[in-house]
């Protein structure tokens, strides 16, 4: 690997870390204007599998002021059975539909994501391949400021590909 494309490769990196830290400042600073204006001061968590999510201790999504953060969104069934281990485009179609579910609990639609981290372990051109199933999602709108990572793996095999969104729920 050159040394360029080291460079090049952790400036993306600090660039995504920046960018998340600056969503989370002003998620953070809404959170703290609802609680001085008599808002809730706590988080408020959100399943969309309950039992299994407390049973693994995490929420898919938590309610922060203003801010939904979704996250760790990937391709399982109602039984959260992990689905299409060799599929990434019908991964993304079930992780899509899942945060649809999110959104739609939250009274929210696509337009209110506004931001999104895709982290996919597939050579590029399989993540490609998967894109135009996030553009229908998307359809008709701008789209979220989004960032996609490729990693070196997840916990399990059969995940292909995993989302987490920030979402403006502040209505």
């Amino acid at each position: 690997m050159s040394n360029n494309f080291r460079q090049a490769t952790s400036r993306i990196t600090m660039f995504t870390l920046l960018a998340g830290l600056a969503v989370v400042s002003i998620a953070v600073t809404s959170t703290l204007s609802s609680a001085e204006a008599g808002g809730d001061s706590l988080p408020t968590p959100f399943h969309l599998s309950p039992a299994r999510e407390k049973a693994f201790t995490y929420s898919i999504g938590m309610r922060a002021g203003d801010f939904l953060f979704v996250g760790g969104i990937t391709a399982v069934d109602e039984d959260g059975n992990e689905v299409f281990a060799d599929d990434i485009a019908k991964q993304t179609e079930v992780i899509y539909s899942r945060l649809k579910k999110i959104l739609d609990a939250h009274g929210v639609t696509p337009a209110h994501v506004v931001r999104e981290e895709i982290y996919y372990d597939t050579p590029n051109g399989q993540y490609f391949s998967a894109l135009p199933v996030r553009a229908k999602f998307y359809e008709g709108l701008d789209g979220p400021q989004t960032s996609g990572v490729r990693v070196s793996g997840f916990t399990s095999e059969n995940i292909r590909i995993e989302v987490t969104a920030v979402v403006y729920v502040g209505y």
